[in-house]
């Protein structure tokens, strides 16, 4: 059933250990750092709406299967858990809905105007992709912690725009209609936030245009999801 009192969602960062009152550990030991525990959103006027917890995992999850568990936070006591997998890379594009398909999360090169049919980006500029599942970032920044701006936390990859150098395990790519690759600036945490992925990326002179181009990031041959778009003129 819905997880009760709730909701409850953080403010700002540092993300905190305990939100309301849970508490999500993983293996048992590791606190992880949490954003939101409640209702799912999109469920709110569902008859009988799922609940849903919203967290960073510990920078020291090996991968593989972890073991997962929901506690009160006042007794630790035992209110769920499970397993889960989790891999050193897992890149994921942000969408402007819920659903992880259609319009990303996307800032045009001003780095103020959002990405849209009606304010798409030009050929040759540089915009800024959102997400997650970027890895390992030097330097390292601490759980719950916003990234730093200086120094930027780079994420442990090198730029790639062939097939080939996108397949290796240190690549980092954006394929702009699955076959066009752009000129990756920067990528790296998001200053000023929490494990948020940022990705600076020129659109090619010879990229398609529209209001819906599939875009797509691979991190050391793993693809993001395929169903978020850019608007290109």
């Amino acid at each position: 059933g819905p997880i009760t009192p709730g909701p409850a969602a953080t403010s700002g960062a540092p993300w905190p250990s305990s939100l309301g009152t849970w508490q999500l550990t993983v293996n048992d030991t590791v606190p992880a750092s949490m954003y939101y525990a409640g209702t799912d959103p999109a469920q709110i006027f569902a008859p009988n709406p799922s609940s849903q917890i919203n967290f960073q995992v510990p920078s020291s999850t090996p991968a593989g299967a972890n073991v997962i568990a929901v506690r009160k936070a006042s007794t630790g006591e035992l209110l769920a858990g499970g397993t889960f997998s989790v891999a050193s890379v897992g890149p994921g594009l942000f969408t402007q809905n819920a659903q992880g398909s259609g319009p990303g999360s996307i800032l045009n090169g001003d780095g103020v105007t959002v990405n849209s049919a009606t304010n798409p980006a030009a050929l040759g500029s540089v915009v800024s992709l959102y997400g997650t599942g970027q890895g390992a970032t030097n330097p390292a920044v601490p759980d719950g912690q916003a990234a730093p701006s200086s120094p930027l936390a780079w994420a442990l990859f090198s730029p790639g725009n062939t097939a080939q150098s996108c397949s290796a395990a240190a690549s980092v790519c954006v394929l702009f209609n699955n076959s066009v690759f752009g000129t990756v600036q920067y990528w790296g945490l998001a200053p000023g936030f929490v494990g948020l992925w940022q990705i600076n990326v020129q659109i090619p002179s010879n990229a398609p245009t529209g209001n819906a181009v599939p875009l797509k990031v691979t991190v050391g041959g793993v693809s993001s999801n395929t169903t978020a778009t850019v608007a290109i003129k």
